[in-house]
């Protein structure tokens, strides 16, 4: 059975999903480096709407400052492939065993959100989605 218009179809996603990957191979590397981005503010701002939650001590190096180990971590993994699941795009984010404490916190840890767009940037990266896909 042949139907009309499926090769054109297939064509369209085909070019559709190559303008939405990049050069990269990477789904929205656009997005990626706006993440990137502003994690990198939040980390600098020691937190953004709310600020983190000050340490009970006095250390001589802001809050995950010591190694850099976790800001690193953080602002690559924004670079890194999202996931599509459904309609739902999402990025695992990666690095310490100890930053998912920090992200949502604990009984004895409070939360201090590193990955933590604000309106404005969820809004143009949603924006972005919206466009590709024809989205109102």
């Amino acid at each position: 059975m042949k139907v009309k218009g499926l090769e054109e179809s297939r064509k369209r996603l085909r070019q559709r999903a190559e303008r939405v990957r990049g050069d990269s191979g990477k789904l929205y590397p656009d997005l990626g480096k706006q993440l990137s981005t502003s994690v990198k503010k939040t980390f600098n701002a020691q937190g953004r709407d709310p600020k983190w939650a000050k340490r009970k001590g006095t250390y001589s190096h802001p809050i995950f400052g010591k190694t850099g180990f976790m800001r690193d971590a953080a602002e690559s993994t924004a670079l890194e492939s999202w996931e599509v699941q459904g309609t739902t795009h999402t990025l695992p984010v990666k690095g310490p065993s100890y930053g998912q404490n920090h992200q949502y916190g604990t009984v004895n840890l409070p939360e201090r959100k590193y990955v933590k767009p604000t309106e404005p940037e969820k809004t143009k990266m949603r924006d972005r989605v919206r466009k590709e896909w024809n989205i109102k």
